[in-house]
């Protein structure tokens, strides 16, 4: 197993001119110049237990090092800790940044710590991306997050001695991992890269789309990644988010001919690579207007642990269609109580994870339809996302719902509570855009976004 030397400075051992010094791990990039030593030992999570459990001593055996010649590597198998000694001297790494084989006894200056090629990458991903701490949702930006003396990596005022956490949990890495703060309190870790995306298409829906938009960036300040499903041009959709980074919009043409299609172009995400590395990936429905920040929405999104929508109390799952009451009939399940959820803002973690939730939407959607007729479904993906979550893996509506209204028309005459968003599913569709139009102007005004 390839490996690097980490001193307890919380920086790495480096080869140049064919001797050894410190180097630090920067967001930036891995040092080219790396000291890499193949380790004979199986160095993963269950090795440190099976050692941990027998009290584990190795046999100390020779190795060369650049500039040192010929030493004796001791290892600790339950703190992947090592140390370097020649015939009287450890190495040590001193505070300049030079390492010396010239100290007589083994303290922390003397001591390394072995970390997997693997271990290294992961790393590197921590310093350059943004993380939710999962028990206090404080999001964690590249600037708050180094690693230092120790070897501890610290993230915000989360403090992480290296030796206890490495090698990550690797089952739902980058997206979550087990840390273990100040060396055993458990809590997690969650990447944030957060992707929004919409399906618009035809001359209304554009027009909700528009307003929609304009509300996602210049009242919820979103930052991430942001897909449009549509006929209009990347020109149109640039020029209504003027400030958006170019290359975080990704334009791509709906090519759906009719209802059933324009709904299920949601789906499209699940193809996406850059949906795949992002985290949350969450839908809007074109006639939704933000009305507050969206950042803490979109960290409840993804700290949920399973896909989030949002609630309709008002829609029961054993007499309404729209969520679902049909396919539960059909599938002869006797529901006694309970409302359904609405499909038109929705939340995944991650893909990587609960994609396959999404997958078994679009097939009983797909094998529905294709069994019974494209017109058989009335309510669609709503109908068969209600089914899948009653029948096979539950959404989550706590998240969600607090921060959605579900606007009616007395809505688009009031600020009301800014909770997150407006979904003005409540008026008939072609009575939509004069309503929409005049609450995102009262949120301009609130805003002072008018000039």
């Amino acid at each position: 197993m390839r490996c690097a030397l980490m001193t307890c400075f919380g920086d790495f051992v480096v080869e140049h001119n064919g001797s050894l010094s410190r180097a630090e791990l920067t967001p930036v990039a891995i040092p080219a110049n790396l000291y890499w030593f193949e380790f004979e030992s199986n160095f993963d999570l269950a090795a440190k237990f099976d050692a941990f459990l027998i009290r584990k001593q190795t046999t100390p055996h020779a190795i060369m090092l650049p500039g040192v010649g010929e030493v004796t590597l001791e290892f600790d198998p339950v703190s992947g800790e090592v140390s370097f000694k020649n015939d009287r001297h450890y190495l040590c790494a001193q505070p300049d940044g030079q390492l010396v084989c010239n100290r007589p006894q083994r303290l922390l200056w003397e001591t390394f710590l072995i970390v997997s090629e693997e271990s290294v990458q992961q790393l590197f991903e921590l310093l350059r991306r943004r993380w939710v701490v999962k028990s206090s949702r404080r999001l964690i930006t590249p600037g708050e997050i180094r690693l230092t003396s120790g070897p501890t990596l610290v993230c915000g005022e989360v403090k992480l001695p290296l030796r206890y956490n490495l090698p990550f949990e690797q089952r739902s890495f980058p997206f979550s991992f087990p840390i273990y703060v100040d060396g055993w309190r458990i809590d997690e870790l969650v990447l944030y890269e957060p992707l929004a995306f919409y399906i618009g298409k035809g001359p209304d829906t554009i027009k909700e789309l528009v307003m929609s938009l304009d509300s996602l960036i210049h009242i919820g300040k979103f930052d991430g990644k942001l897909f449009v499903y549509t006929d209009a041009s990347r020109e149109e959709i640039q020029s209504v988010i003027p400030g958006f980074p170019p290359q975080n919009l990704f334009v791509v043409d709906h090519v759906a001919d009719d209802w059933l299609g324009f709904v299920s172009g949601r789906f499209s995400i699940l193809t996406e690579a850059v949906a795949a590395q992002c985290a949350p990936v969450a839908y809007f429905d074109t006639d939704i207007l933000f009305n507050a920040p969206c950042e803490r929405m979109f960290i409840d999104m993804v700290c949920a642990g399973k896909p989030t929508a949002a609630i309709e109390h008002f829609s029961k799952l054993a007499v309404w269609p729209s969520v679902g009451s049909e396919l539960l009939q059909q599938d002869n399940v006797l529901i006694s109580g309970g409302a359904g959820f609405n499909f038109g803002t929705f939340g995944i973690p991650n893909l990587k994870d609960y994609g396959h939730i999404l997958r078994a939407i679009r097939a009983v959607l797909k094998n529905y339809v294709d069994i019974h007729g494209r017109g058989s479904l009335y309510w669609l993906d709503q109908a068969a996302a209600n089914y899948v979550s009653y029948m096979y893996a539950a959404f989550d509506t706590a998240e969600l719902t607090r921060h959605i209204r579900f606007g009616w028309q007395s809505d688009a005459f009031r600020l009301g509570a800014l909770t997150g968003l407006v979904h003005f599913f409540g008026i008939p569709r072609k009575q939509r855009l004069e309503p929409m139009r005049h609450y995102l102007g009262l949120l301009k005004a609130h805003y002072e976004l008018i000039s």
